[in-house]
């Protein structure tokens, strides 16, 4: 059985006895068989005999898997006419030697070494160059596609601000352009303080100490600016320049992370309208969530429709505006889970304003304003 490591010799090239000046009396000293294991002298491939003597060029190699690795000297042969190889006499080598200086070896003796090299080389390549750069190509693909479907319908809110609008803004650096498409980008807000055809005036918030978050809700948006509106600093822009806050391809939404704002123009809401409440309800294994996005109000009744219950909750229950993600009320009664429930809920703000709403398990927890 051959092994499938270990060494083996490989015939590089055949050359006549001329070409050394070695005579067939010299060549044919040579006594000592070649027993090293060669494909080319294995028995079946050379069984005819040849026309005259020749030197024969053999290399040892170490290989695994038959596959070379590297030489390890080189071995000078003599086939005789009968077609059997034999190591070549001293003498023989001496002469060979005066013309063949410089014993090298082909590269392929280093198949092994260098096949691994490539295929390490190519993996490094693929990795760190080609893969960056597929990623790159497909998310400036993705911002391009995204800023497309919506740069008609941004630019129709840029051209209908008035008094009555905030502005938000996501706020991305070079190094963080990739934070675009992900919710958690920094967001900065402003108030339209004045706007006409051809210019608009923004107040941002001048202290980084009144910083809304963002997931804060408008509600707290407009109280904060309301709060600081004799502190606020006034940005003054022509509409034209306005518009190129609203990027409509990757290129130009890098060339607005490049600039020292690195502002985009996001969404708008009107502050006319966070005077009335803006409650979001949810549905609960055992009862509801109640959300206030909008001005504080208090729940001051709840009234059964259908079954009378004894809700969880003690009344009333002050419902502040909620800010990021916290403020939600969980309202809670042992029998919700089963029941058909429906209810009336009162609630009341700071200027006694009543408002009346109708909640119904059966209709998913619609909210109904009577």
């Amino acid at each position: 059985m051959i092994p499938i490591i270990g060494y083996r010799t490989c015939r590089l090239k055949a050359y006549p006895l001329s070409k050394f000046e070695i005579t067939d009396e010299d060549a044919m000293k040579s006594s000592v068989k070649y027993d090293q294991l060669d494909p080319w002298n294995s028995g079946f491939l050379f069984t005819k005999k040849t026309e005259s003597n020749k030197i024969e060029k053999r290399v040892q190699y170490f290989h695994i898997a038959y596959i070379p690795i590297f030489p390890n000297k080189t071995h000078w042969t003599l086939r005789k006419k009968d077609g059997k190889l034999y190591y070549a006499t001293e003498n023989s080598i001496k002469k060979i030697k005066k013309y063949i200086k410089k014993d090298r070896s082909p590269w392929y003796m280093y198949f092994g070494p260098i096949f691994i090299t490539l295929t390490l080389a190519i993996f490094l390549l693929n990795y760190f160059l080609l893969n960056p750069i597929m990623h790159n190509y497909k998310y400036s693909q993705t911002i391009s596609n995204r800023l497309e479907s919506t740069y008609d319908e941004k630019i129709k809110m840029v051209n209908n601000l008035d008094e009555n609008y905030f502005i938000s803004f996501k706020v991305l650096k070079e190094k963080h352009i990739d934070l675009y498409l992900r919710d958690y980008s920094t967001t900065s807000y402003g108030k339209v303080l004045r706007s006409t055809r051809d210019s608009i005036h923004i107040g941002v918030l001048n202290s980084k100490e009144k910083k809304i978050k963002r997931y804060d809700q408008p509600y707290f948006i407009y109280k904060t600016f309301e709060e600081n509106k004799k502190e606020l600093k006034v940005l003054k822009f022509s509409k034209d320049h306005f518009e190129k806050f609203v990027p409509n391809s990757y290129e130009q939404l890098k060339q607005l992370s490049d600039n020292s704002n690195g502002l985009v123009f996001d969404n708008s809401f009107k502050y006319s309208l966070l005077n009335d409440p803006d409650i979001k309800i949810h549905c609960t294994a055992s009862g509801f969530e109640i959300i206030n996005k909008g001005k504080p109000l208090k729940l001051i009744e709840i009234k059964n429709l259908k079954e009378d219950h004894e809700w969880g909750i003690g009344l009333p229950l002050k419902l502040f505006a909620a800010r990021g993600r916290n403020g939600k009320y969980a309202i809670n009664h042992e029998y919700a889970k089963n029941s058909a429930w429906e209810i009336e809920l009162t609630f009341k703000d700071d200027f006694n304003s009543s408002y009346i709403y109708i909640l119904n398990k059966n209709t998913n927890c619609s909210l109904e304003k009577i």
